[in-house]
């Protein structure tokens, strides 16, 4: 196998890899959610889980973006490349950012929007595995990955629509200000996770593109 091809299939394995633990953050990410809903004192320790997941997404990022500085793949596609590692490597990120605001701040979940953060979660993870079949596809044959985004793009829409919702019930409640605040910031950190799904997607088509021609 010529040096050329062997930099590639290295690099195609690692970001199957670091794909693969993105999606355990995101695993993570989802048990802390209900850990955390149903005051299970062990919340924390599954808030530290995802952390430790999402750092070990970043070194295998660090470990890709290196291989691309070594020559891997031609010039034009290597920026491409690196871009939709980063937007992959963002889901996990949201994921740490979600869970360090709840497990330092301690919002009390109302029972009003609690089941709407339920919903929010699920929506999400629903998102993911159509994000994961677009990435799959993305490895095995590119050209095929059209119209992936759109998939992905409906599948994130409902994420944001009970988002609304739930922020519609928040702010209509009798809350105190400062604790409608907080909880706006959190369940808005949790819409962020699907937005960079939608992200992925974009990028699955615009490399697609690219790669046609």
């Amino acid at each position: 196998m010529p040096l050329f091809a062997k930099k590639e299939s290295e690099v195609e394995e690692l970001i199957k890899a670091h794909f693969a633990k993105v999606g355990e953050t995101l695993d993570k990410f989802n048990k802390f959610i209900y850990a955390y809903l149903e005051k299970n004192p062990d919340y924390p320790s599954l808030s530290y889980a995802v952390h430790c997941a999402e750092h070990e997404a970043d070194i295998i990022r660090h470990k890709i973006e290196l291989k691309l500085y070594e020559g891997a793949f031609l010039p034009i596609y290597r920026e491409d490349y690196i871009n939709l590692i980063e937007l992959i490597d963002k889901i996990a990120n949201r994921c740490e950012d979600t869970s360090d605001i709840m497990t330092l701040t301690h919002p009390e979940i109302p029972d009003f929007i609690r089941q709407n953060i339920i919903e929010m979660v699920n929506a999400t993870l629903i998102t993911f595995e159509v994000t994961k079949e677009g990435f799959e596809i993305f490895m095995k044959d590119i050209k095929n990955v059209f119209g992936y985004s759109e998939k992905i793009s409906s599948k994130e829409q409902l994420v944001d629509k009970i988002e609304w919702h739930t922020l519609s019930n928040l702010f209509e409640s009798e809350l105190e200000l400062s604790k409608k605040l907080l909880l706006k910031e959190v369940i808005q950190s949790l819409g962020k996770i699907s937005n960079r799904m939608e992200d992925v997607g974009n990028q699955f088509e615009l490399i697609a593109i690219k790669r046609k021609f």
